[in-house]
């Protein structure tokens, strides 16, 4: 009899899922049918019993041109065969697909869709499509339609099969806004990732208008959008082209974009089973091309789409999802630096203004910033007079004479110079002060010890004359 089609779908999922993996290692298994899926009961799988492909005794590996005969005549059970294999013809991954297509007719309805002898089976394939239960979910149809066509190359494949069964489960009906197939698992952090942005709901902006702009000028389309994926709408910050703010968050294009890490394309949504359920392609809009380049941060988490949108089928090459990528980077590179700013701003408010730099020159060394000068250093009282600032210094005194600062002719007050720059000023003053100095100390040391006088000059030689001790030569 008929099964549920949440039943249905599970089963499909497992098959498809199957055949992609044997697809990807080239491998065509060419006899599915009812007695070649068989169910198990995983001990660690509670959740639900699993379908597995088996028998693959007539399996072919797809090294050149696979024809549905062999030795024995036509290969594959009768009432299942896709419509090449009862011609003869070269097989393929598609034909892998026509009879799981039958299968799940058959498990929604509880009939066999062609019965009857070989070629009365094989005969009524060529002329008419399966029939379909009424009151069938318009996402099922659709999805049966595309897996049991004529035409091998208006199939799905088998990844793109089980993508569209996890959506009609987890849905239950042919439209719906965000379900569990749409939501990433890391959901809630990539939410916090947007709200971080704090894009959703701004204002429009040139920047991002100009790059939806230029994005349809590039790939000659009438629509280009860059688009946030909320918790259940997709939210446009730019609409170049369509006169929309936001949509429900409804499974095939933007809401499964953003489930990948590379490129979403979509070149013709009238035959790929990805986006047949989506309103934009099933309702009269009439979308036919989405190329989408998810926006992508830099600690992994896709905030919604850069894409362009036609009503025609459209194919991209190499180069052109790269421009496209390369878009998308731009506006992402706008939102980073955006971001970057603000936190900035954020942490300069809390810091409060700058403190003032601490000063390296000595407490005595009397240092007046207001007219930009350094004054120098106040002798003490007790060797030299406070009015004299060119005495001599005493032969017992360790300090040196200078300029009081009292004395120094005030000049105009301008801005503090930053750290470096006053470093700087501080250690010119300090050498310019030594240099001024040192024949000063030079003859306090060694001049009254022993009776001489310094003489020469302070980059040449010098001597001192009645010295006590013989040693005592040339000195700098």
């Amino acid at each position: 009899g008929a099964m549920a089609p949440r039943e249905v779908g599970q089963i499909g999922i497992d098959s498809a899922e199957g055949l992609d993996y044997v697809h990807d290692h080239g491998v065509v298994h060419r006899d599915i049918n009812p007695s070649n899926i068989m169910m198990f009961d995983y001990a660690s799988d509670t959740d639900r019993v699993r379908a597995e492909l088996t028998d693959f005794r007539i399996a072919m590996v797809m090294e050149g041109p696979t024809t549905a005969d062999d030795d024995s005549g036509p290969s594959g059970t009768a009432a299942y065969v896709s419509p090449e294999q009862a011609r003869g013809e070269p097989l393929g991954p598609p034909s892998d697909i026509y009879p799981p297509g039958l299968v799940l007719v058959e498990c929604l309805t509880g009939i066999v869709a062609y019965p009857g002898a070989p070629l009365q089976s094989a005969l009524a394939r060529l002329m008419h499509g399966p029939a379909l239960p009424t009151g069938l979910d318009p996402q099922w149809t659709r999805l049966l339609e595309a897996m049991t066509a004529t035409d091998p190359s208006a199939r799905p494949t088998a990844s793109e099969t089980a993508l569209v069964l996890r959506e009609i489960i987890a849905e239950g009906k042919g439209r719906r806004r965000a379900t569990e197939s749409s939501i990433p698992e890391n959901e809630p952090a990539r939410m916090a990732a947007v709200h971080r942005y704090d894009i959703l709901d701004s204002p429009p902006d040139g920047a991002f208008d100009r790059t939806t702009a230029l994005a349809a000028r590039l790939f000659s389309v009438p629509i280009a959008m860059v688009s946030v994926v909320d918790h259940d709408r997709i939210w446009f910050k730019s609409h170049y082209g369509l006169e929309i703010d936001q949509l429900d968050r409804d499974a095939g294009l933007c809401a499964s974009a953003i489930l990948h890490e590379g490129p979403w394309i979509i070149q013709n949504a009238a035959v790929d089973v990805r986006a047949l359920s989506n309103p934009l392609v099933a309702d009269e809009f009439g979308l036919r091309s989405y190329p989408g380049i998810p926006l992508r941060t830099r600690d992994g988490f896709n905030l919604g789409t850069l894409y362009v949108l036609d009503r025609e089928p459209r194919i991209l090459d190499t180069q052109d999802v790269k421009a496209l990528e390369d878009l998308a980077a731009i506006v992402m590179n706008d939102l980073e630096l955006r971001l970057g700013s603000r936190h900035a701003l954020q942490t300069a408010a809390t810091r409060g203004p700058p403190a003032a730099p601490q000063s390296v020159v000595p407490a005595e060394w009397p240092c007046r910033y207001a007219d930009r000068r350094v004054t120098g250093v106040k002798p003490p009282s007790d060797s030299t007079p406070a009015s004299d600032a060119t005495a001599p210094v005493g032969a017992g005194s360790a300090h040196v004479a200078a300029v009081r600062s009292t004395d120094a002719a005030p000049g105009p007050t301008v801005a503090r110079p930053s750290g470096f720059a006053v470093m700087a000023a501080r250690v010119k003053a300090v050498l310019a002060w030594w240099q001024q100095t040192r024949p000063a100390r030079a003859n306090a040391r060694f001049g009254a010890a022993g009776g001489g006088v310094l003489t020469g000059g302070i980059s040449g030689g010098v001597r001192y004359s009645n010295c006590p001790n013989a040693c005592h030569g040339p000195s700098r």
